[in-house]
């Protein structure tokens, strides 16, 4: 088991739509092993921490983030691909043109109580992105992706984030 452990806010998104059902079956057309996000797992990962030795002053500052968090909606607008740094898997995700402020405060505060607490964390810049499936890279081209994404009707939709939760990798809550 992995030590690795992420703060997440969740994101409830609806899977029984057209938009939904066109991407799976445009993707499914390019591969046959995508790794689509479990139903009712989808979030936004506010700080990744890259090891185990501080989840416990780290589940004690987190707590007391979620104690104080007040609901932010998100309007979610694009659809949207990328590679991950190791170039082995292409993300497809969710995101906005227009970030919540809110949200953005959010995931600072999240980095910041990691770094006060000397925490090794991804200090990657922020990215809003709600992952949806991954897609091995060696199977399709990051563009042949992208053109499948241009071309399905994404409505914009709005949605309330209201959970905040810290887990372990592979999806077992630390609380």
């Amino acid at each position: 088991m992995s030590n690795q452990n992420y703060l997440e806010i969740i994101v409830p998104i609806r899977l029984d739509t057209k938009w939904h059902q066109s991407l799976v079956k445009d993707l499914a057309a390019v591969s046959k092993n995508i790794d689509w996000q479990r139903k009712g797992i989808h979030h936004q990962t506010l700080v990744f921490i890259k090891d185990g030795s501080q989840v416990n002053q780290l589940k004690t500052e987190f707590k007391k983030m979620q104690d104080k968090f007040k609901p932010i909606t998100l309007t979610l607008d694009k659809l949207e691909a990328f590679t991950t740094v190791n170039g082995d898997k292409h993300i497809v995700c969710l995101t906005s043109s227009q970030p919540s402020d809110k949200l953005l405060e959010l995931a600072h505060e999240a980095r910041a109580c990691a770094e006060r607490i000397g925490a090794n964390y991804d200090k990657r810049p922020f990215k809003l992105h709600v992952t949806l499936c991954k897609i091995p890279s060696d199977e399709v081209r990051l563009e042949e992706v992208k053109s499948i994404l241009a071309k399905i009707q994404f409505p914009e939709f709005v949605c309330c984030l209201r959970d905040i939760q810290y887990r372990y990798m592979g999806g077992r809550r630390i609380y």
